[in-house]
């Protein structure tokens, strides 16, 4: 027996740049270590604020991977639940990158089904995830740009809005897009979390060619180039 729940949700759909690279260098064991520990260790670590935050009313967030893709979604997409997802995005980013796999995505809100059966397979479709997955793909760098609907939503509760501008987890920022041209855009800001204050544009650098990733490639080089002019823009200056 199948079943489904369909809701208005807020979703970020994230993909990890130059996965194969990373698949083709590593051995199979060790690729998997390192992704399954990060991906399960960061979700349990942030699905635990609820432990300790019970009167804070938002819904746990979900995840689903696979490959290069990772589906995160709260159930609703009020101001709140918007904020805890784009905050925890944004942790994700951090440590991903830490360990050498910049993510790059879009976070989007609408319709979202999730089929569960009896024989343990998951389905997530909807038309909120198509948003959030085409935020993501037209990008050309490591970054995650938050749709203008959700954004209208968070300025409709301004607490929560004011709440990411004045901790600069999201700036308006001009987006590289794969088309060539670039739009002013609300993206993560992941340049100023204190896991970072020590990094500088080498480190970004090492971070990019880490688990034999190249850039010495266009495709590889337009996407690192334009991580660290948004690197140079929104890290500390002591730092560059």
């Amino acid at each position: 027996m199948e079943n489904s729940i369909s809701k208005n949700s807020t979703i970020a759909f994230l993909d990890i740049l130059g996965f194969r690279q990373m698949i083709q260098s590593q051995s199979h064991e060790r690729m998997m270590r390192i992704y399954d520990m990060k991906i399960s260790r960061n979700m349990d670590a942030i699905n635990k604020i609820r432990e300790v935050n019970p009167n804070l009313n938002y819904s746990n967030i979900n995840y689903l991977n696979l490959s290069d893709s990772i589906i995160l979604w709260v159930d609703g997409n009020d101001a709140l639940s918007m904020f805890f997802l784009i905050t925890s995005v944004r942790d994700l980013m951090v440590s991903f990158l830490k360990n050498g796999m910049p993510l790059r995505g879009g976070i989007a809100t609408g319709q979202l089904a999730v089929r569960n059966n009896n024989a343990g397979h998951m389905n997530v479709i909807g038309l909120g995830l198509t948003k959030a997955y085409e935020l993501e793909e037209n990008q050309q760098w490591s970054g995650c740009i938050i749709s203008n609907q959700c954004i209208e939503i968070l300025k409709e509760d301004i607490e929560w809005f004011n709440a990411l501008i004045d901790f600069k987890f999201i700036v308006e920022y001009e987006v590289p897009k794969k088309s060539g041209t670039v739009d002013k855009n609300f993206v993560i800001n992941w340049c100023n979390a204190d896991e970072l204050k020590n990094y500088h544009k080498g480190h970004l650098r090492d971070r990019f060619q880490d688990h034999g990733k190249p850039i010495n490639n266009w495709a590889a080089r337009v996407k690192y180039d334009n991580t660290l002019s948004f690197f140079k823009a929104h890290k500390p200056k002591k730092n560059l």
